[in-house]
């Protein structure tokens, strides 16, 4: 098995093992054992610290810091591309998910306006600015409070990369705002073509590892390419939408190098997992953060609309 697939397996799995520690930790305590739950305690706490896996953040600011700029953005995997999309509830439970969180800028993924009008049209009622990208059938749409001077999808030797980076008048204040669909590991259509082709184990593992490495590879060349458009820019910058990736992971490590920060890691509280669709609890969506953004506060939204949960913060900007 390549190294990066093994590493990549192992950060999925340490959520699981760091509750494992508290557990014993807390069975180690009952029963009188001080020291040895101490020291499983410790270990969980620099293993967590490390991969950042369950964020402690018992305090928030709910507010803006005084002589900054206030912004409320959303991001959201819709799931409603097409017209094949299996979700819950109907349009106007979308509708009025998203405007209860009075966001500022609302990011949608996987959400076509054609098919779903109702959302489009109710949710143009409050966000008179926005844009749609429909290409490489990402669908990303984009409804502001702002004005939207700039909007550009990334490319790369030519083909059209799931990004696109927007620069938004706040206030007076110049904004970049991106809103992305990394490649997924595709891991449903692996598991798909394992039961049509009546795979067995060996050979489904091998298919299952071949697309995860194919997912980590293309992701981390996305990363490259919106980096690279980005080192120029001395604004404040937030890097939304659905990463197809966990913290900690190449593609996250490699925005934390290039100095962006994770507004969950640094501002929320728990697990957070934003992705539960196939029964699984994972953290794919993100919101990052350079240096001339200070996070305020970070929540996930317990929704069952999509296979995605929705994501909304607020930002005090210089």
């Amino acid at each position: 098995m390549p190294k990066e697939n093994t590493l990549y397996y192992i950060i999925l799995i340490i959520p699981l093992f760091v509750a494992f520690l508290v557990v014993i930790t807390l069975i180690l305590l009952v029963g009188g054992y001080w020291i040895p739950a101490v020291t499983v305690l410790l270990i969980a706490f620099l293993i967590n610290r490390r991969t950042e896996a369950f964020a402690l953040n018992f305090r928030s600011s709910q507010n803006s810091e005084r002589g900054k700029i206030a912004l409320k953005v959303l991001t959201y995997n819709l799931n409603r591309a097409y017209s094949t999309s299996v979700n819950n509830g109907s349009e106007q439970d979308v509708l009025n998910l998203v405007n209860e969180q009075e966001a500022d800028i609302v990011l949608l993924q996987e959400f076509n306006p054609t098919l779903y009008s109702e959302i489009n049209e109710g949710l143009k009622k409050n966000y008179p600015y926005g844009t749609l990208n429909d290409e490489g059938n990402r669908f990303k749409s984009v409804f502001s409070r702002y004005p939207i001077s700039d909007y550009h999808q990334l490319t790369s030797n030519g083909e059209i990369q799931p990004i696109c980076v927007m620069k938004v008048e706040v206030n007076g204040r110049t904004c970049y705002i991106v809103t992305c669909h990394l490649m997924s590991n595709n891991f449903s259509v692996a598991c798909r073509e394992i039961k049509d082709q009546g795979l067995r184990m060996i050979a489904g593992i091998k298919k299952v590892n071949h697309s995860i490495r194919q997912g980590c590879a293309i992701r981390r060349q996305q990363t490259e390419v919106l980096l690279d458009y980005l080192k120029e820019i001395d604004d404040p910058v937030l890097i939304c939408g659905d990463f197809n990736d966990v913290a900690k992971s190449v593609t996250l490590q490699k925005f934390g190098k290039d100095g962006f920060s994770d507004a969950w890691w640094n501002r929320g509280f728990g697990y957070g997992f934003t992705y539960w669709g196939m029964k699984m609890r994972f953290r794919l969506d993100h919101i990052l953060y350079n240096e001339q953004v200070t996070p305020c506060w970070i929540r996930v939204i317990h929704s069952n609309l999509s296979d995605h949960r929705p994501l909304v913060a607020s930002f005090s900007i210089e």
